[in-house]
């Protein structure tokens, strides 16, 4: 869910010009899952009290360190 709406609110789809319902409707037919209460799970990464992008952290993270590994081979 942080990614798609990190997605939606950067406006990387369509300009932007696309409904976060639509977005994860899409998501979840792409990757075969249900997004349960999206709203809620929006509200619960808004009230984490150390990181509120775990997961965008963990990516971005894992990203730069295969980077840094590749530069140094």
């Amino acid at each position: 869910m942080e990614l798609i709406y990190a997605i939606h609110t950067k406006g990387s789809i369509n300009n932007g010009n696309i409904d976060i319902k639509e977005l994860i409707d899409y998501y979840c037919n792409v990757f075969n899952t249900d997004a349960g209460d999206y709203y809620r799970i929006y509200l619960n990464i808004r009230n984490r009290k150390d990181s509120r992008t775990i997961y965008l952290d963990a990516l971005r993270n894992d990203f730069l360190k295969k980077m840094d590994a590749d530069d140094n081979k």
